[in-house]
């Protein structure tokens, strides 16, 4: 079997502190960007959600536009940087999903609906040195590492297969 450089590995480098939501802001009426998802397929499309200070958390404006908070984090150690945004009709109703995998520069991306999952999955990710996890409430559902670049694995497909469980 190909055996990979050592440089493949160890390739996650996340900032210290990471606000994974953003602070609610303080005016009466606001507009968000929300990445909308629509099936078949995987669609996307720009939706502006006007949003008014009738709701007094992300709890109630995430539910009641279907939405869910992102967090992109730059995991190379260049800048140290993250980024918020929303994705709509993600149908996350719980917990926290991230990944290391992702085609912009393949930096860690966590969709979720609160900090402590958010936060949890992300470091989960950076234990493994990449891969795709699901959490939710503080436990660990499924995951898959992938510790080459964080993209990849370095086992057979029926390892992984028996290691991609869903976690009780």
């Amino acid at each position: 079997r190909y055996l990979y450089p050592q440089k493949a590995y160890k390739t996650i480098k996340l900032p210290k502190k990471i606000n994974f939501i953003p602070s609610l802001p303080d005016k009466k009426n606001f507009k968000i960007n929300a990445i909308k998802t629509k099936l078949p397929g995987i669609l996307t499309f720009l939706e502006i959600i006007e949003i008014d200070k009738k709701h007094n958390s992300w709890d109630e404006i995430l539910i009641s536009h279907n939405l869910c908070h992102l967090c992109v984090i730059e995991r190379h150690g260049k800048n140290k940087d993250f980024a918020h945004g929303f994705i709509k009709n993600f149908n996350l109703k719980s917990g926290a999903v991230a990944s290391s995998v992702g085609h912009d520069a393949h930096n860690i991306i966590v969709a979720g609906l609160n900090e402590q999952d958010m936060s949890f999955a992300v470091n989960l990710i950076k234990e493994y040195q990449g891969g795709i996890v699901i959490v939710n409430n503080g436990k660990l559902v499924s995951k898959v590492r992938l510790p080459i670049a964080g993209i990849l694995s370095d086992k057979k497909a029926n390892e992984i297969a028996k290691e991609n469980k869903i976690f009780k």
